[in-house]
């Protein structure tokens, strides 16, 4: 089933493109594909302060920063954040897809009528009372072609 609204994709970094400290060759090549068609965004999670050059370590050695139009590095991933990701990448929010191996991103993109895809096997808890089921289930990165 595809869906032809997407016009933007906001990316959870660690678990979803990073994975066992590096970026998997197939998430770039398909990053690349991405990013001729849709507008790229990364919500980089970080537990704390001190991690944030971490992540931008990370995101810098996997040479992918160009592909996207916006990068946040945050300690807490909430609505009001993904709600300005989205309008820098100037679509609505169901004109964008949520990419997340994690719940919060799931349940935010829930909650802002986003399409979610939920990378199977990485977390329980989908669906749960607080966090509804996701727009899609996809067991890899990889998967989300099939459905744009």
């Amino acid at each position: 089933m595809r869906t032809k609204t997407i016009k933007a994709i906001i990316f959870d970094w660690k678990g979803t493109l990073y994975e066992r400290g590096e970026l998997l060759r197939e998430h770039l090549q398909i990053l690349q594909e991405l990013r001729e068609k849709y507008r790229l965004g990364l919500i980089a999670f970080s537990k704390n302060l001190g991690d944030f050059g971490k992540r931008e370590e990370e995101i810098k050695k996997a040479k992918v920063a160009s592909l996207f139009d916006i990068i946040i590095i945050t300690e807490e991933k909430t609505e009001e954040l993904y709600s300005r990701c989205i309008d820098e990448l100037g679509a609505r929010s169901e004109e964008t897809a949520i990419v997340d191996d994690g719940t919060k991103g799931i349940e935010i993109g829930n909650s802002l009528g986003c399409k979610t895809f939920w990378i199977n096997g990485k977390y329980s808890g989908l669906p749960s009372k607080e966090i509804k089921e996701p727009t899609y289930r996809i067991n890899s990165v990889k998967e989300l072609i099939n459905f744009l």
